[in-house]
């Protein structure tokens, strides 16, 4: 980077959810190198635009099928739902605890237990 490589990160989570209690997530790393290599990285992935052009040029619209995002970090993945315009369901399997939102100004369109519960509910199992 010192020498003019770009740094791309794939997401700027401060933390990554692991059954012994949050790590250090990408975010954290990429925040070292940009510090180091005194750059401003690019970050590619959700909820950013690179990620979000992707998503509509490779992810057909469906007629007739509910289209909602579903994710445990408000601040990632109801941030590209907000980005892609489709609902945001929130799952409790992950990041946060169970609430009645909304977290990080991001609202919840539905919320579940895991992505079976929503999935369930969306498609009437």
């Amino acid at each position: 980077m010192l020498k003019g490589a770009r740094l791309v990160g794939t997401n700027d989570d401060a933390t990554y959810p692991t059954a012994e209690g949050a790590w250090p997530g990408g975010g954290s790393m990429l925040a070292a190198f940009a510090y180091a290599g005194n750059v401003s990285p690019l970050v590619a992935g959700k909820p950013f635009e690179p990620m979000a052009r992707l998503a509509r040029r490779l992810v057909p619209r469906v007629d007739g099928r509910p289209e909602v995002m579903v994710g445990d970090r408000p601040s990632t993945d109801g941030a590209f739902a907000s980005a892609l315009g489709v609902p945001y369901a929130q799952v409790w399997s992950g990041v946060l605890a169970p609430c009645d939102g909304p977290i990080d100004g991001v609202h919840f369109d539905m919320t579940g237990a895991n992505f079976a519960e929503i999935a369930d509910r969306l498609l009437g199992s």
